[in-house]
C-alpha cells in the first residue's frame, strides 16, 4: 500500500507535446484557482523559449488596447485564504514547456523547490490515445 504524501507538494504541467487538448495545464490552473493560490514567480527568460515554437500572443483588452503576452512559466503558492483542506501545502508550476537550456531551467526550478521547502514534485501530462 502506498503511503499518503505529506509536506509541501509542487504540481507541474507544461503546455505543448505532453498536454493533449490542454488537459494537464487546465487541470493545474483549475487546482490553483480552486485553492486560491497566488502567483509568486514568473519565468519569462528568452533563454528557455524558442519563439518560433512558443510565439508571443497579441491580445486586445476591453479598452481596445493591444497587449503582448510572452511565453512564461509561473509558480503559484498558497495564499492562506483557501477553504480547501490541504491547500496550504500545495504549489503549482504551469506554463510553456521550455525548448532549450533545460539544465539551467531545471536548476532555476530546483532553487525554487529548495527556497519554498517543497518536499515532493508531481508532473501531470496528457496524451491522445489510439482508439
Amino acid at each position: 500500500m502506498t503511503k499518503p504524501l505529506h509536506g509541501r507538494m509542487l504540481i507541474v504541467a507544461f503546455e505543448g507535446w505532453s498536454d493533449a487538448r490542454d488537459a494537464a495545464t487546465l487541470a493545474v490552473r483549475y487546482l490553483a484557482e480552486t485553492c486560491d493560490a497566488e502567483q509568486v514567480v514568473s519565468i519569462e527568460s528568452e533563454d528557455y523559449f524558442d519563439f518560433q515554437f512558443n510565439r508571443p500572443l497579441v491580445m486586445i483588452d476591453e479598452d481596445g488596447d493591444r497587449n503582448l503576452s510572452w511565453p512564461t512559466v509561473e509558480l503559484w503558492s498558497p495564499s492562506g485564504d483557501s477553504d480547501v483542506k490541504g491547500a496550504d501545502r500545495l504549489f503549482f508550476l504551469v506554463g510553456a514547456e521550455p525548448s532549450r537550456r533545460w539544465k539551467s531551467f531545471v536548476a532555476e526550478i530546483s532553487d525554487l523547490v529548495v527556497d519554498y521547502e517543497i518536499d515532493a514534485v508531481i508532473f501531470l501530462g496528457a496524451f491522445v490515445a489510439d482508439t
